[in-house]
């Protein structure tokens, strides 16, 4: 994820974000694991987090997994934040998914 964000960043400036994959899919087995990324990618310094989408998300991972998403988007701070800043890797030459206007939009605090 770090990887996508950098390499966003470095394509289009501080304007650029990268979402969050399916639910049940892409590695997204549970909302923790989401939660886990939508948070390294608020440390990172996104600013809107696109999650494809409310239906499946809801689907997937019911009305508590959804609620943990929306209230679990902090930033990490501390020696967590410190980690998640040391992970982030080289920017990549190019994105290479494109951006969906299906998604939808988790605003970390």
């Amino acid at each position: 994820m770090n990887s996508y964000f950098t390499s966003a960043r470095h394509q289009y400036g501080g304007i650029a974000d990268v979402s969050i994959g399916t639910p049940g899919e892409t590695g997204y087995i549970d909302a923790a694991s989401m939660v886990n990324d939508i948070r390294l990618l608020a440390t990172l310094g996104g600013h809107h987090v696109p999650v494809y989408t409310l239906e499946r998300t809801a689907k997937q991972f019911g009305a508590a997994g959804v609620e943990q998403i929306v209230t679990q988007v902090a930033p990490y701070t501390g020696w967590e934040a410190v980690a998640a800043k040391a992970s982030v890797l080289s920017p990549l030459s190019s994105c290479s998914e494109p951006c969906s206007s299906s998604w939808t939009s988790l605003r970390p605090s």
